[in-house]
């Protein structure tokens, strides 16, 4: 449904392209629709690397956790780097705040897996906030709540996570439902073990020319 859905998408926009000369008119005000445009050219993007992102969490890819490490690394800095200029800092510093107040576990953990650490910085407030906002909405949509909650990412999620109010709750839930899926693997494991080792049942073996119900003549 949603590749059909793309290919109407894509249709529609070969469509304006055939008549761009037919939509805009000599002296026309095109800031609107060159705004709008920019907007769309944005979002198709970030959903693009979203849908890259959650191929690549389904798939388990290797490093996926170091990635989300890197991002709650980013969160805890709180100096000023040499590359940094007193602007770009102040503007760090307000998407950490954002993150910490504004933004859900499970979406950052998702942004982690999508975006580099150097992409986020160069991000300016608007932009970040937006992807936030997409990524949120990504994740509903398909489903990826359960797969984001791996025993790989709380491994890599820092203690100090739970002083953070936003998060605080959602870090219990997050870990509780690891919990829960460790030990419901290691119990259907441990099932299948017991099952392995338990040795068949032997089978009776019918004496030559008996009748299959004794005592018939």
């Amino acid at each position: 449904m949603a590749n059909r859905y793309m290919q109407v998408m894509i249709s529609r926009i070969k469509d304006f392209e055939r008549n761009a000369c037919n939509t805009i008119d000599p002296g026309s005000d095109s800031k609107q629709l060159t705004s709008a445009l920019e907007t769309f050219r944005g979002t198709v993007i970030n959903v693009a690397l979203f849908s890259e992102a959650a191929k690549e969490l389904r798939d388990r890819v290797h490093g996926l956790p170091k990635r989300v490490k890197n991002v709650f690394d980013f969160i805890d800095q709180d100096r000023q780097t040499t590359k940094e200029t007193n602007k770009t800092y102040i503007k760090n510093n307000e998407i950490r705040h954002k993150l910490k107040t504004e933004v859900k576990i499970h979406t950052v953990v998702f942004l982690g897996i999508t975006l580099a650490v150097n992409r986020i910085k160069s991000l300016k407030i608007n932009d970040f906030q937006e992807i936030c906002r997409l990524a949120e909405q990504y994740i509903q949509v398909h489903n990826l709540k359960s797969d984001l909650e791996q025993k790989e990412f709380l491994l890599v999620i820092p203690g100090w996570i739970k002083s953070i109010p936003k998060w605080a709750g959602d870090y219990e839930v997050f870990k509780e439902t690891v919990v829960r899926k460790c030990l419901s693997k290691n119990l259907a494991n441990d099932n299948a073990g017991c099952e392995a080792d338990e040795p068949a049942p032997k089978k009776r073996k019918a004496k030559a020319g008996s009748s299959r119900f004794e005592g018939n003549p």
